[in-house]
């Protein structure tokens, strides 16, 4: 299986994982799939490092500006909806996701993502999610299994980075690795809930934005599967956990933080969901089921006890969905 496909031209190489290019009369500045590259430019949550930059620099030998190339989106709706780049294609920065495919060989590879891969520059990057098509997912693993046994790239810090021990090495894949497992495996687990019940009131704050936006205007009670983060008080009285992005925001509402039913939701998703960072990772990802409104002309979520969240979609056995 495949993505929609459209035939672009390289513009610019912004680092390792992120390249513009120019089609359907337009400017995408692709975030690839697949990859996460150490950095070559400052980024206030991870350093550069020499292997960023070598990474950067493989790139834009390999897409030199003016080159042609394919972008495939992955899925099979339309690329523009009304003029406009699908949502359901953009991540929470408004950046297209895509894959990216030479016009001919490299070392036996045209897809760019499985080559960077494989050539050690970057791990398979499954913090969002897998691949979407089977073959895909299955190439890239391969790529990074080869890519540890030859030791080379990220796998092997001391020549990247000249880090003596691992301790030393600007990112700790160790633990990176085990993390975006989890986050990988939790991900397949919603897929896999919306593939075998389509009906189900079962929706992502991100791909299902719009009719979140529809059923909050009804009032309908929906389950979200959304990624958690660090909430914040508001109007010194109310705790509120926004998800998503600037152009499509969701947010969860816990009325009257210092009752002890809404202190107790804050202190499950503390220690059960919410990351801080690279160093303190957990599970990230719930389900929260309960009632939508609109808030500003913005989906809300009133949550006001610990059963509306689980770690399982429902029709499944419930991991703390029933309290106590």
């Amino acid at each position: 299986m495949s993505g929609v496909r459209v035939d672009g031209i390289v513009e610019k190489i912004t680092d390792g994982d992120t390249v513009r290019v120019a089609a359907l009369d337009r400017l995408f500045k692709i975030r690839l799939l697949g990859l996460d590259t150490e950095e070559s430019n400052p980024n206030p949550s991870k350093p550069v490092t020499r292997w960023g930059k070598e990474a950067s620099a493989f790139a834009a030998q390999i897409l030199p500006v003016g080159s042609p190339v394919t972008i495939e989106f992955p899925g099979d709706e339309d690329v523009l909806v009304d003029g406009e780049i699908n949502v359901r294609y953009l991540d929470n920065y408004q950046r297209p996701l895509a894959f990216l495919h030479l016009p001919r060989p490299v070392d036996g590879y045209t897809d760019f993502s499985e080559l960077m891969i494989r050539k050690g520059y970057s791990p398979y990057f499954v913090k969002y999610g897998r691949a979407a098509f089977a073959d895909h997912d299955a190439r890239y693993a391969r790529a990074e299994f080869n890519a540890q046994i030859d030791n080379i790239g990220v796998w092997n810090q001391f020549e990247a980075n000249g880090a003596m021990i691992p301790e030393a090495a600007p990112r700790n894949y160790a633990r990176l690795m085990v993390w975006w497992e989890l986050r990988a495996r939790v991900i397949d687990g919603f897929r896999a809930a919306r593939a075998a019940n389509p009906d189900l009131m079962l929706f992502n704050t991100r791909i299902d934005y719009d009719r979140l936006v529809e059923k909050a205007a009804r009032g309908d009670t929906v389950t979200v599967f959304m990624e958690l983060t660090k909430g914040a008080t508001v109007s010194g009285l109310h705790h509120v956990i926004r998800s998503g992005s600037l152009a499509q925001p969701f947010q969860l509402f816990l009325p009257m933080e210092d009752r002890p039913e809404i202190a107790a939701i804050k202190r499950l998703l503390n220690n059960r969901y919410i990351a801080e960072g690279e160093d303190f990772p957990r599970r990230n990802y719930a389900y929260v089921t309960g009632a939508l409104k609109l808030y500003n002309n913005r989906p809300e979520m009133v949550v006001r006890d610990v059963s509306q969240i689980s770690d399982n979609p429902p029709l499944m056995p419930q991991v703390g969905a029933q309290g106590g």
